[in-house]
């Protein structure tokens, strides 16, 4: 039986998931088209980045990423005070991964150089996706296509246009097949194998299914 998402917010919306770090608000600024008069969020974003190196020193955890226009080279500075080191831990940031930090802000930090400065108490809303950039958002694309309703098949594109599929992935239970022989190829040969897990990786369907249009507290990583 397949699994309904709901609703899928498009990881490639620049509201939402904004692709270079540049249009991030900075810690003194508070944009109508993110925080109310008071100052509080009007709604969420997620920064997606992809991990290009990670160190660590006196100040915590300075990582390297790229964003996805792949021109800028920003730090996001973990501080590391008590208890930090619990939640997250410099052999999981791995180059080629994606960092997700969600209504990251831009600030001037101590060397200098213009980035993000991660507070201990925003680590919920951290997280680490054991893919590149780009296959993310074609995971991503990939679940909001499935929610969307459009029935196709996922090995050969074609729709399914009589009813339910004929089978579904007994795994993620998201992947639609048009006949036995099209799941088997899925399966061996077009990549299906390597994208049932990413399918259900829940902290990924958890940040997808957000409403990233309201803002009734911070959201945190399952």
């Amino acid at each position: 039986m397949l699994i309904n998402l709901g609703h899928v917010t498009d990881v490639e919306d620049e509201n939402y998931f904004p692709s270079e770090w540049k249009t991030l608000p900075t810690v003194d600024e508070y944009p109508p088209t993110h925080f109310w008069d008071d100052g509080s969020p009007k709604r969420h974003w997620c920064f997606l980045s992809e991990i290009v190196s990670a160190t660590k020193n006196l100040l915590g955890y300075q990582v390297v990423v790229k964003d996805y226009c792949r021109e800028e080279h920003i730090t996001v500075l973990f501080p590391l005070d008590s208890g930090a080191a619990d939640v997250l831990r410099l052999e999981s940031f791995q180059a080629g991964h994606t960092l997700a930090v969600m209504n990251a802000r831009r600030e001037l930090l101590h060397n200098g150089t213009w980035g993000i400065h991660v507070e201990r108490y925003q680590y919920p809303g951290v997280h680490i996706f054991p893919y590149t950039h780009d296959n993310t958002v074609a995971i991503a694309q990939a679940l909001l296509l499935i929610a969307s309703g459009i029935a196709s098949c996922i090995n050969c594109g074609d729709e399914l246009k009589h009813g339910p599929p004929t089978r579904c992935c007994a795994s993620c239970r998201l992947a639609q097949y048009c006949s036995p022989e099209c799941q088997d190829s899925a399966w061996a040969y077009t990549g299906h194998i390597n994208e049932c897990v990413a399918y259900q990786d829940r902290a990924l369907q958890a940040l997808l299914t957000l409403d990233f249009t309201t803002y009734s507290g911070p959201f945190f990583f399952p």
